[in-house]
């Protein structure tokens, strides 16, 4: 249990050494920095991180940031989830290994991009005495519509298409 304990304690004292010099060394002992970073499953408030598992690793500090402030994350697998994100905002992280008795140094940093808020437009076609489109052809579809007023509902027309065809 003091093994853990100390652990925990020079995780943090590393974290707080990489926000205030973001640089410095492991005492050594072979653990070597977490590769392979990724990002995925982007949505507007949150991402999943990843990276590739040390063999010597019991344990890994991660940080991520948005605007210079770190945030550190002490997680026990190769995964963490996070939540609460801003959206249409750049992130960066990057991971330490903890294992028995040293650590590594941070990772190289990667940067993911949260989904940007959904907005959407209010339609402002007052007049159709100047344009209006009078036609659509695309695949099996030819569509003469002519002056409707402006508005007509066509999501009932649909067609197959292959990639690369035209």
């Amino acid at each position: 249990m003091k093994t853990q304990i100390l652990l925990i304690a020079s995780c943090v004292f590393i974290a707080q050494t990489f926000a205030e010099n973001h640089q410095f060394t492991a005492p050594g002992g072979g653990c070597t920095s977490p590769t392979g970073l990724n990002a995925s499953g982007i949505t507007r408030n949150s991402a999943t991180v990843s990276w590739t598992s040390v063999p010597s690793a019991t344990s890994y500090n991660l940080e991520y940031e948005s605007v210079g402030v770190w945030i550190d994350v002490f997680v026990t697998d190769t995964l963490h989830t996070l939540t609460g994100l801003a959206s249409n905002t750049t992130y960066g992280f990057h991971v330490l290994a903890v294992c028995s008795g040293s650590y590594s140094v941070y990772s190289a940093p990667s940067y993911f991009t949260t989904k940007g808020k959904i907005v959407n437009c209010v339609s402002k076609g007052n007049s159709t005495a100047l344009e209006f489109i009078s036609k659509v052809k695309f695949a099996n579809i030819n569509n003469v519509s002519g002056d409707n007023g402006g508005y007509k509902n066509y999501t009932s027309l649909s067609t197959d298409l292959i990639a690369g065809q035209v």
